[in-house]
């Protein structure tokens, strides 16, 4: 194992360790353990060098980190919507609806904002492989668990 590979093991192992303990609800094990496959993907589709690594993963942490806030937002406002869904106004429903598009350009417009962020610390390229890399991360996730489900 040459030096570079060496650095890049040590920094995913330090951000493993670091989330270590985050998961406070029901399958936070599971989540905790996906994310720290997802790092090891992305860091080496990626070819991170040590420098990259420290300037983007807080970045994408902290992104993360309010997509997960907008998910959840989105996710109760789903959840009330298929439980009153007879017991909703037609005003009430469109209020509904029109929020869940607002959650939706909130994503996007943050995804955006990050993006720019992300080229302040990553050249295009490495920029597109970080896209990809996420993009094959969650193929490889579906698949595990259609496997597991056969």
């Amino acid at each position: 194992m040459n030096i570079m590979n060496m650095l890049k093991f040590i920094a995913v192992l330090l951000f493993t360790i670091a989330t270590i303990g985050v998961a406070a609800q029901p399958g936070g094990r599971q989540r905790e353990k996906i994310n720290s496959q997802r790092v090891a993907y992305i860091t080496k589709e990626m070819n991170l060098s040590v420098e990259e690594s420290q300037r983007f993963w807080p970045v994408y942490n902290e992104m993360n980190s309010k997509l997960e806030e907008i998910k959840k937002k989105r996710k109760n406002l789903s959840i009330k919507i298929m439980l009153e869904d007879h017991q909703l106004t037609n005003d009430e429903l469109i209020k509904s609806m029109d929020l869940l598009l607002s959650f939706e350009e909130e994503e996007t417009a943050l995804k955006r904002t990050y993006h720019n962020e992300y080229l302040k610390i990553l050249s295009p390229d490495k920029l597109m492989s970080y896209y990809l890399a996420e993009r094959k991360f969650k193929t490889f996730l579906l698949n595990r668990i259609k496997e597991e489900r056969n």
